[in-house]
């Protein structure tokens, strides 16, 4: 009876072995997988800027110009900036713009702020913006193809703003967007007698 019991309790310890190496086996698998996924992922975020994903709402938008007076207004197609994430990514690794296409970046308060030309491939001209949307400062950007940001120039303009436009450089001049200029983020009113 001793022989018989001891060899059940040798056959439970034997059973209870296995069973704690299968656990200890599927926890080291579990951890294994986890593992292989995080690095997957980290790999995944550092191959592809996180700021690569940030999505824009696409808006018309009016210009006028004092230059213009009695002409219609322009119409703009704006990608809009308002979050931080938005702000930040902006027009980097961009490498064109159509013609009356842009980004309008939007701050919660008027202040005095800089851009720069980080991770841009393209020169751009800026209008800098009271919280009305009138142009009261107009500069001209050169892309910065520096591998450290803290090596690229910024632009500031000499007065508090509240919105910023951004186009392909050159498009400021061919519609006549200077100081005095105001942007409406609404599509441009229709002439009276035309059809929608």
């Amino acid at each position: 009876m001793c022989v018989l019991q001891l060899q059940m309790h040798r056959a439970n310890l034997t059973l209870n072995l296995h069973k704690w190496k299968g656990e200890v086996l599927m926890s080291v698998r579990q951890r294994a997988c986890g593992l292989l996924a995080s690095s997957l992922l980290m790999v995944s975020l550092w191959a592809t800027p996180a700021e690569a994903h940030v999505q824009f709402e696409t808006r018309q938008a009016c210009i006028t110009s004092p230059a213009l007076q009695g002409q219609q207004p322009t119409l703009l197609q704006l990608e809009v900036a308002e979050t931080n994430e938005q702000r930040a990514r902006g027009l980097m690794e961009r490498t064109s713009l159509s013609d009356n296409s842009g980004m309008v970046f939007i701050y919660p308060t008027t202040g005095l702020r800089s851009f720069w030309m980080y991770r841009t491939r393209i020169p751009l001209d800026i209008a800098f913006m009271n919280a009305q949307g009138v142009v009261m400062e107009v500069q001209q950007m050169a892309p910065c193809h520096e591998r450290k940001a803290s090596r690229c120039p910024t632009y500031r303009p000499a007065v508090p703003y509240k919105m910023a436009l951004e186009m392909a450089a050159g498009r400021f001049a061919a519609l006549h967007i200077t100081t005095g200029s105001k942007l409406s983020l609404h599509a441009c009113p229709q002439e009276i007698g035309n059809p929608s």
